[in-house]
């Protein structure tokens, strides 16, 4: 089936679906399936060749188009894709040994951590007035690692507090300043739920914003995941 042939089919049957997300990037289903913003975050190894990627020549909505490159294994193949809520995060290799299996991932962005920082503070300035205070803190909690950022900005509203982490939730004020695929907080979630930590938000209207994440200590960073005789299984797949 030609993508004009898709789009055709699809406005056949617009009627009977259900839009999640913004414009031309909406997912479609049926209605009685739940929205994508009422699953729960979660990260899958998908193989090569799965329909999540081949399927849409358009996959701008899964993949940064910088990243197209590091799917593509050459000759038309593709890299086996890891997703993080959504979104492809990375690629991973199998090795087989006689008593086991090693998954080894190759992440787009080596300092996920990092990303999920560098998101929180562009927010923040983005929502804050220009030349205010974004105050950023880290601290040991017994067993992780604390980290937050502040800022003296507008806040957040009551209504929109509890669902700012869902997909393609953008909240009122995010919906006036225009760019935005309402994206960034879910993956910041899911990238932390993958490395053991968490996230939560607090918030006062007109009194600024308050975002904390955690993610576990650990004494040095883990190597490929081992399945197999005496092997500890990935935590979330």
């Amino acid at each position: 089936m030609s993508g004009t042939q898709a789009r055709e089919a699809l406005e056949l049957v617009k009627n009977r679906l259900v839009a999640d997300g913004p414009g031309k990037q909406a997912l479609w289903r049926a209605p009685s399936l739940p929205p994508a913003a009422g699953q729960a975050p979660a990260a899958v190894l998908l193989p090569a060749f799965d329909e999540y990627l081949v399927g849409y020549k358009e996959r701008s909505a899964v993949l940064d188009p910088r990243q197209v490159k590091q799917i593509n294994a050459g000759g038309g193949m593709l890299n086996p894709v890891i997703v993080i809520d959504g979104q492809v995060a990375g690629t991973w290799k199998r090795t087989l040994r006689k008593q086991s299996v090693s998954i080894t991932p190759a992440w787009f962005d080596p300092h996920l951590l990092g990303r999920v920082l560098r998101h929180l503070i562009e927010n923040a300035a983005r929502y804050s007035p220009h030349g205010s205070l974004i105050s950023l803190r880290s601290r040991r909690d017994q067993d992780r690692l604390q980290f937050s950022v502040e800022d003296n900005g507008a806040g957040i509203d009551a209504v929109d507090l509890p669902l700012i982490f869902e997909k393609f939730y953008r909240g009122k004020k995010g919906s006036k300043l225009g760019k935005g695929s309402g994206m960034g907080l879910a993956i910041a979630r899911a990238i932390l739920l993958v490395h053991g930590g968490g996230i939560e938000a607090h918030s006062v209207p007109g009194q600024g914003a308050t975002f904390r994440f955690w993610v576990p200590l650990v004494e040095k960073e883990p190597g490929a995941v081992q399945t197999g005789e005496n092997s500890v299984q990935p935590p979330i797949l």
